[in-house]
């Protein structure tokens, strides 16, 4: 058995990483690594609602609240209809899914088009044009590469543990979706409107994880399990979502494989 000093002894570096990081960069997957840039060129740092920087990490709490109301929502609201009853909702999510894919294919396009009538512009002026081109391809990759888990992980829920939840739970992970594009464009950077989007859409993949592992081990759905009870599932799904992040992303590959890295490349420079 699991300790509770052990337990958490894991989950606070968690904490520390989403919510003890400095306002010198973004510490999430999509915005590790980049530095903050000024709006515009300009020496003077752009004004967002949340402050003066572009990732806040103090604004993550809410970015979690946000997302456990809306997955504690389609939760409670949510009649259990059973494993694979009708297909027709994890279909109409896929095909959702797949629009929204292929409107930042097409808003790449656009931008790339744009971007090469203003490359012998960027020689004269000295501005970062490819700026626009970077963040229509993060769009489009970024919907690719969390896709996978998503459609996976939501199709086995309706085949395996319940069609309606499945959908449900997949309608709020597409709605966010489709506002991603916009959300990363609107500031022309990465920034904390990302977030009130991918944090949630974490969530309703890691409430699909977790019913397939209750599926693996003999359970039924956890909403049949522990009840649909709006404030138990509000919680719980915060709680979970720091969990999750400190293993799935952590522990153990990803933790060592680090080190190696850093260790490996520090020995070049």
């Amino acid at each position: 058995m699991i300790s509770v000093s052990a337990l958490v002894g894991g989950i606070v570096p968690g904490f520390k990483m989403w919510f003890g990081s400095t306002s010198k960069g973004a510490t999430t997957a999509e915005g590790a690594a980049q530095p903050l840039r000024l709006r515009g060129g300009g020496e003077k740092k752009t004004k967002f609602p949340w402050g003066d920087n572009s990732f806040e990490p103090k604004v993550l709490p809410y970015c979690l609240l946000w997302g456990g109301l809306l997955v504690a929502t389609a939760v409670t609201v949510t009649p259990l209809s059973g494993p694979n009853t009708s297909p027709k909702g994890p279909i109409a999510i896929t095909l959702l899914w797949l629009w929204a894919y292929y409107q930042c294919i097409g808003a790449q396009i656009a931008v790339g088009t744009s971007a090469a009538k203003t490359a012998a512009q960027a020689v004269t002026d000295g501005k970062d044009h490819g700026q626009a081109q970077k963040v229509a391809e993060r769009c489009t990759m970024n919907t690719l590469e969390q896709g996978v888990p998503f459609l996976t992980t939501m199709w086995l829920m309706a085949t395996y543990v319940d069609t309606a939840m499945a959908t449900s739970i997949g309608g709020v992970y597409i709605f966010l979706r489709t506002l991603f594009p916009i959300a990363y464009s609107y500031y022309g950077e990465f920034s904390m409107l990302q977030e009130f989007i991918t944090v949630p859409n974490y969530m309703c993949v890691h409430h699909f994880i977790a019913n397939l592992l209750a599926f693996i081990l003999g359970y039924p759905p956890l909403a049949q399990v522990v009840g649909q009870n709006f404030l138990m599932w509000l919680v719980g799904t915060i709680v979970y979502q720091i969990i999750c992040l400190q293993i799935l992303w952590n522990y153990p590959m990803s933790a060592v494989a680090v080190k190696l890295n850093v260790a490996a490349n520090a020995k070049r420079d």
